[in-house]
């Protein structure tokens, strides 16, 4: 499980990312069954068994210091003005920024390869050549921040209680876990019920949390609490102010820290994160110098905004940083679960109200790109017309997809950005037409029954307001009844988690890595009806459920990539989302 986007790790793996080299070789795990401290699904690990440490950091790195850092009403795209929880397996309650520094997982993430892994609690791991199992081998001195070693016991602890618990995502995952057992006296071995996706013991390496057995033996999972975890992590919780700030301190003579995957990183002795009610305010608490380090996504204040006495002097760099890691996607999500988007039509037609040229030069001083693809910045991003394999697997299902996605590339509306929109209002309304639905006395109506269409557009945080009213500006003058809707961080969490929109103005999906099952938690039907999911469009798709099937079975890269563009373009053609955009860097100010 990845940490918040304002942690630690995030500035540093932000400050050093213009160094990577990221190579496109694609291979799969080792076939022999053989314990490695390493395992990569491109190429093999860069770093060998005798590596002391990344290239991008500095192993001899002072320790000290503090760092104040803010959570600015959002947390990707999701409200977050306050926090009232501290464990990150439940869906309910605002989970506080910086948790999973407190945690360990058995294996981590090098930041200069692609979606390679290292030892972290695990110091080597060994995968079946069938992919029937995997099993890590723990290290003897990784200890719970009260002395007690990690044994296979809390591994397997934590496995059975995420089994039946509410955790969506970790219980359906863990579902093809037939059995998870001792198997030395520092190992633990996982067997599936059938042959895994080759990423499968990836996900198991770095999205569990360990957990201590005799700290969470009494605690209810599925509940939220303030009580500090036992974690295994660099750093513990020493302070918190719910809804104000939450503090927490560097763990001296951490067991990790000699770690060759961890050496040189958790550096400051104490990191702090402040809450505030709206970036504004966060910005105003920067520039007063009481937060450290902020990351900058609206593009009018970076643009005019950073020109206080502190830039012009020195002391606050701007920094704008090439992204080299997939954007991933930003969209209008419909709620197809209701009436009108569950026809594929109105879906479409509405696409056409959205004037993304006209917001990018009024908003974004043109700092944005169009998002085009799910798979946005990746070789797994669909182009052009499909041809070669993934042809052929869209052929599969030529009468559940539309004709022209066989003959034509996916184009998303433009317009000239003078906000003039009458040729995209008559496509709209012919294709409205087509769904059943006429203006009539300047109302949007279903010819067959006169009833008006009527929507609610759910967004958060202001910096979505203007581009909210933006839309609902061109959607009434189709005729529609559209509400622009907000409301405080939990009625808007709550709503989400329970698909209670018609249209979620700026959902959000990260798309890293290999195209696989976690695909299932944003598009797959299982996942349509399950409070917390990331499918927020309700898509119950056949075609997307096949697709998904394909990607978590196929062998081979070649057959990999054509699949993952067949599945992104279905997605676009069926028009579940409005994309939105994207920029190319990432804006920094410390």
């Amino acid at each position: 499980m990845l940490g918040t986007p304002f942690s630690v790790r995030y500035f540093i793996y932000i400050l050093f990312l213009t160094t990577l080299n990221l190579s496109t070789a694609y291979a799969l795990p080792p076939e022999a069954s053989k314990e490695v401290h390493g395992i990569s699904l491109f190429g093999t690990p860069k770093y060998g068994p005798e590596a002391k440490h990344f290239d991008y950091v500095n192993p001899d790195a002072p320790k000290g210091g503090s760092l104040v850092l803010s959570v600015p009403g959002t947390i990707g795209g999701t409200p977050h003005y306050s926090f009232d929880n501290l464990n990150p397996y439940t869906v309910k309650g605002l989970l506080a920024a910086g948790v999973y520094l407190t945690g360990a997982t058995l294996l981590t993430k090098s930041y200069d390869e692609q979606y390679t892994l290292y030892g972290y609690i695990a110091e080597s791991v060994q995968l079946s050549s069938d992919n029937k199992w995997v099993a890590f081998k723990l290290r003897k001195n990784a200890t719970f921040h009260d002395g007690t070693p990690i044994t296979p016991e809390d591994v397997i602890f934590t496995v059975e209680l995420l089994k039946r618990n509410h955790a969506p995502g970790f219980r359906t995952a863990l579902k093809k876990v037939q059995a998870v057992e001792k198997s030395g006296s520092h190992t633990v071995k996982f067997t599936f019920f059938e042959e895994e996706d080759k990423e499968f013991a990836f996900r198991i390496g770095t999205h569990l949390i360990i957990l201590s057995k005799k700290d969470y033996e009494t605690r209810n999972i599925e509940k939220t609490t303030l009580l500090p975890p036992l974690g295994a992590g660099p750093y513990k919780i020493i302070k918190l102010d719910p809804g104000l700030s939450i503090t927490y301190e560097r763990i001296k003579n951490w067991w990790g820290q000699e770690v060759p995957a961890l050496k040189g990183l958790y550096n400051f002795n104490k990191i702090r994160y402040d809450y505030f009610r709206s970036p504004t305010m966060d910005f105003h608490a920067f520039k007063a110098g009481k937060v450290d380090c902020r990351h900058e996504n609206r593009a009018n204040f970076w643009a005019t905004e950073y020109n206080f006495s502190a830039v012009k002097n020195g002391d606050v760099l701007l920094l704008e940083i090439p992204n080299v890691m997939p954007p991933g996607i930003v969209a209008c999500s419909y709620n197809t679960r209701r009436e009108p988007f569950k026809n594929l039509k109105v879906r479409r037609a509405l696409g056409y109200l959205l004037d993304f040229q006209w917001m990018n030069k009024n908003f974004f001083y043109n700092s944005y790109k169009r998002t085009n693809s799910y798979f946005n910045g990746t070789s797994f991003a669909s182009s052009g017309a499909p041809s070669g394999k993934e042809l052929k697997i869209l052929n599969k299902f030529k009468d559940l997809l539309p004709e022209k996605l066989f003959t034509s590339p996916f184009v998303l509306p433009q317009t000239d950005g003078s906000g003039n929109i009458r040729e995209n209002v008559r496509i709209a309304l012919r294709i409205l037409k087509e769904a059943g639905w006429i203006l009539k006395n300047n109302k949007l109506i279903q010819e067959k029954t006169g009833i008006r269409m009527t929507i609610e557009i759910l967004y958060d945080g202001q910096a979505f307001e203007k581009v909210g009213l933006s839309f609902v500006r061109n959607l009434k003058q189709i005729g529609i009844d559209v509400k622009l809707r907000t409301a405080d961080s939990a009625q808007i969490n709550e709503r989400i988690k329970n698909f209670d929109f018609d249209i979620l103005l700026n959902s959000g999906f990260s798309l890293h890595g290999i195209p696989g099952r976690e695909r299932s938690n944003m598009f797959g039907s299982k996942s349509a009806d399950i409070p917390g999911s990331h499918n927020y469009a309700g898509i119950k798709d056949p075609v997307v459920d096949k697709l998904i099937d394909n990607l978590v079975n196929t062998t081979e890269y070649d057959e990999l990539l054509a699949v993952a563009r067949a599945l992104d373009r279905v997605l676009l053609w069926k028009h579940y989302v409005i994309p939105l955009w994207y920029i190319d860097n990432a804006r920094l100010a410390c």
